[in-house]
């Protein structure tokens, strides 16, 4: 199948800052860049801290040999 895959892209939404010490965080315009942000970032993190925990257990385990 030859078909592209596209995001449609929806209207930023601006939202009022209540304190005027907080940072300015810049919406993201571009839909795959968000994708990215939000779900793909987030999954990789998950998964090396799954890895992480995973080595660290069984270092603990061989150190003892």
């Amino acid at each position: 199948m030859n078909v592209d895959a596209v995001l449609l892209q929806k209207r930023l939404r601006s939202t009022k800052r209540h304190f005027s010490y907080e940072a300015f965080d810049e919406p993201l315009s571009d839909a795959l860049k968000k994708l990215e942000v939000t779900f793909f970032n987030v999954i990789v993190d998950a998964a090396t801290s799954a890895i992480r925990e995973r080595f660290s257990h069984w270092r603990e385990v061989w150190s003892a040999l």
